[in-house]
């Protein structure tokens, strides 16, 4: 039985923990947990313990336990496992195939999964980075417990606004720039299954923002350290975010066409036929977006930015003389830059 939650921020954007322990058969037991945790999972699903009966509404009420806890869906899958090993590096590659299943719905489940067992964090993105261009794969933002979530609630993906990063006063410059890194990826990779969906504009909105950040905090610190590839980065999100940017136009276009012009005569043939006519246009684009975000180029870019970060590769432009700045507090080096 294992209790998953978000790493800490030196663990990376793809970092989380987990507590697992083994019990004797499939019905949960979280006091295995230890009290502090199992005081925190009785909290979440104490708010809302009916919904997580109702999506299992064959269950007869005999069989339901006292706690609330009902199987929401299950991941049904075949793993075949192996171990890289470069140097004091071991990442386990698991090759996963099945289905995930839920209110007799199902959803194929063909995946790689990567995890760094021990050493160097860079390897492993860089070893991701080669899967994507040789062949031909591309991230999958959501976990298995995400997607199976969203089955089970016939629920949409949501946008994710940016967060404020939860940082030491004490924190320096060079794990500053790491960190700042690692939030803006972290908002841009999430929201790539709310712009796939094309539901909602927020999606796209969220994701084009998530690359505005990052290209303004990366032209901050070039003007200290004159990484180029701080430059080379910047230009890859700038093209990215350019690339989305005719979807969040039609998005902006129609909402201001409803709220404005329409609400005089909603009837108007002329409206109808530019609203389908702008509608059109807008699909388009978001099939634009799908193929940009299935591209390995768009994965690498992530990739490749981030392994960047896990070896600080902006040490590397300063001299011995120039490195101290990278271990003055962040606080100072913002309040002089700003």
């Amino acid at each position: 039985m294992t209790v998953k939650f978000p790493a800490s921020l030196s663990a990376g954007m793809f970092g989380r923990d987990e507590i697992e322990v083994r019990i004797p058969s499939a019905k949960p037991d979280i006091e295995k947990f230890g009290s502090d945790v199992a005081a925190r999972i009785r909290q979440i699903i104490g708010q809302k313990p009916s919904r997580i009966l109702n999506q299992i509404p064959d269950k007869p009420q005999s069989e339901r336990p006292d706690d609330g806890i009902m199987p929401a869906f299950a991941t049904v899958f075949k793993r075949r496992t192996g171990m890289l090993i470069d140097g004091i590096t071991r990442i386990e590659l698991a090759l996963d195939s099945g289905t995930i299943e839920a209110s007799g719905k199902k959803q194929s489940l063909d995946e790689i999964e990567l995890e760094l067992k021990e050493g160097n964090e860079t390897t492993l993105y860089e070893l991701a980075s080669v899967l994507a261009r040789e062949g031909g794969l591309r991230l999958s933002p959501m976990t298995k417990a995400q997607r199976g979530s969203l089955l089970a609630t016939n629920a949409s993906p949501g946008a994710c606004k940016a967060s404020v990063p939860e940082l030491p006063p004490s924190i320096v410059l060079d794990d500053f720039i790491a960190a700042v890194i690692n939030q803006c990826l972290g908002q841009f990779v999430a929201n790539w299954p709310a712009a796939e969906a094309g539901i909602k504009p927020e999606g796209v909105h969220q994701a084009r923002v998530s690359l505005r950040r990052l290209r303004a905090m990366l032209g901050l610190f070039i003007k200290t350290i004159p990484a180029p590839e701080f430059r080379i980065f910047m230009a890859e999100a700038k093209q990215i975010a350019n690339a989305m940017g005719p979807a969040r136009d039609w998005d902006v276009f129609i909402e201001m066409l409803k709220k404005g012009p329409m609400t005089v005569n909603p009837q108007d043939k002329g409206f109808q036929i530019l609203l389908a006519a702008a509608s059109e246009r807008r699909e388009q684009s978001y099939n634009n977006i799908r193929k940009l975000l299935s591209d390995p180029v768009t994965t690498c870019f992530v990739l490749d930015l981030r392994a960047f970060a896990a070896r600080r590769g902006w040490r590397y432009v300063l001299s011995g003389a120039e490195l101290p700045v990278l271990g003055e507090a962040a606080r100072t080096f913002c309040s002089r830059t700003m």
